[in-house]
């Protein structure tokens, strides 16, 4: 059997780094973090919101570091070997490794992880995603165990890299009272949870038996802050008028508009990622007119300027997209900015064959009854608002029209699966191109998150061969032709990618952003300077 090794290792680097020190009002050690969000729960087996790894990639850890370029580093796994189909992966995990209430990461508490994510009374929302065709983990010994599917599973790599299917989860816990769990989630993680103040702020704490720390860290033994505490301040501005005022010393989500102010303030420092996943995009309906017709959508696709977009919606501080449906960090990311540059008289002439004319002389065209009006479906957000403004002023000169229809999370989802729209909002955060086939398969069309509306064979069998291809390379040659396939039939429109700006005040060093999930915060190497 031909294995694929994660190499043994970890690679640690000297960290010295000296500024000047403002005045602070935290006590020893203490690092106060502003959400713009209170997460949903820390059971991660069970909920789905991106916000919940905000405070739980400092609880759990993961089996497997994923980095930049793509590879796997060895964290509580020693070593992960994958078979040549890649049906059987073998975990070797790292010996001392205990979960905050002292009992030992083994190999049975592996196998009860991976066996709750796929029991149906669990209900997962997203983990479940990352198991595919999961049939049994096998106990080799008390360290090692052999995870088995049904079919090839290569996504379970990545699934070893997430903290929802990779971050086990204490099963005495768990055991003992499921639902609190929720509230007071047990890891193996450099930080134990103290409290959580439901709408104020969730408090951890180091564990100070902890001696695994990740690939990428500058220290060993217990994290270096006295606590972390989480403050739930929705509103963008208050965030920003709290971090500069110094009510807390760190805020995530700086909304574009407030990156100019901080970056003029001397008392703070930004750290700006691009996200993976999707990036923001505009799906297009293609059953609903008049998007469904070709020449429609790809007139769309010549009118649209993601340059344009980062600068009169995002002021430049979310880059412009280059390709479709994955954004730059993902692996077999594909630019394709040449392949429609923006060029108005191209549009116009697309729609001028394929037979839309002004026939009622309003500056509208039509055809067959059915006017070049585009309906819009999205989020009351101030970035993406502008972005459809500005998108509606560009259209009308070339006959075109967007209606803007502003709705609550639950109305825009129903809405959406029932194609109400002819364009609509979406951006998800995800590394594994395999999620796409929840985004874009026609099994998804009407329940789930298929807004296109558009079933398109070659895209459907590309997605489910990409599921199941062992051969990586292979694997990635299948996902560069979704996206041009996507972005060749107006499927989408490509605008900004979406990025994670953090600022920090000056005392405080070293809080790190996951270099591959990017809104994940590290507080294992985090100090506040001169206490």
């Amino acid at each position: 059997m031909h294995s694929r090794f994660v190499k043994v290792g970890l690679l640690f680097l000297a960290f010295v780094m000296l500024l000047g020190v403002g005045a602070t009002v935290f006590a020893q050690g203490e690092i106060v973090y502003a959400m713009n969000r209170e997460p949903d729960m820390f059971d991660l087996h069970t909920g789905s919101s991106r916000y919940d790894l905000v405070v739980a990639a400092n609880v759990f850890d993961t089996y497997l570091y994923l980095t930049e370029d793509g590879e796997y580093l060895p964290w509580l796994a020693d070593e992960v070997t994958a078979s040549d189909d890649a049906r059987v992966y073998t975990i070797k995990l790292r010996s001392g490794v205990t979960f905050h209430d002292g009992t030992p990461l083994n190999a049975e508490a592996v196998k009860f992880n991976f066996d709750r994510i796929v029991d149906p009374d669990t209900a997962s929302r997203a983990a479940i995603g990352d198991m595919g065709s999961y049939e049994q983990t096998e106990i080799v010994d008390d360290l090692t165990v052999r995870v088995h599917f049904s079919d090839p599973h290569p996504a379970f790599w990545n699934a070893l890299a997430d903290w929802r299917a990779g971050g086990p989860h204490s099963p005495a816990a768990l055991q003992a009272d499921a639902d609190g769990f929720k509230q007071a989630p047990v890891g193996t993680g450099p930080f134990k949870f103290v409290e959580w103040v439901e709408r104020d702020h969730i408090t951890i704490e180091p564990y100070e038996d902890y001696n695994w720390p990740y690939p990428r860290a500058e220290h060993e033994g217990a994290a270096r802050p006295d606590r972390v505490i989480f403050r739930i301040i929705p509103e963008d501005q208050s965030r920003v008028i709290a971090l500069t005022t110094g009510e807390v010393n760190a805020a995530m989500r700086i909304p574009p508009q407030s990156v100019g102010e901080l970056q003029s303030n001397s008392d703070v420092y930004l750290n700006s990622v691009v996200l993976p996943g999707t990036g923001v995009i505009l799906v297009v309906n293609g059953s609903k007119p008049p998007t469904n017709d070709l020449a429609v959508r790809q007139a769309l696709l010549y009118a649209t300027d993601p340059q344009a977009i980062s600068r009169v919606g995002y002021f430049n501080a979310w880059q412009a997209h280059l390709g479709s449906v994955l954004s730059a960090p993902n692996p077999s990311f594909v630019d394709l900015s040449g392949e429609f540059p923006l060029d108005l008289e191209k549009a116009a002439q697309l729609l001028d064959e394929a037979g839309w004319v002004d026939s009622n002389g309003d500056g509208i065209r039509d055809k067959d009854g059915n006017e070049a009006v585009l309906q819009y479906i999205g989020f009351p957000n101030p970035e993406t608002t502008r972005v459809i403004e500005f998108l509606q002023a560009t259209l009308r000169p070339i006959g075109m029209d967007v209606q803007i229809l502003e709705l609550d999370s639950g109305a825009i989802q129903k809405a959406r699966q029932a194609g109400d729209h002819n364009i609509a909002h979406l951006t998800w955060i995800f590394k594994e191109g395999g999620f796409l086939r929840t985004l874009f398969h026609s099994e998804n069309i009407g329940t789930g998150w298929n807004f296109t509306h558009l079933a398109d064979s070659e895209v459907d069998g590309l997605l489910e061969a990409v599921e199941t291809e062992a051969d990586l390379s292979v694997r990635g040659d299948m996902l560069e032709r979704v996206q041009r396939r996507m972005l060749e039939q107006g499927m989408v429109i490509p605008t900004v990618y979406q990025q994670q700006i953090n600022a920090y005040r000056n005392e405080v060093q070293g809080i790190k952003l996951y270099e591959v999930y990017g809104e994940a915060p590290y507080f294992y190497d985090a100090y506040v300077e001169g206490q």
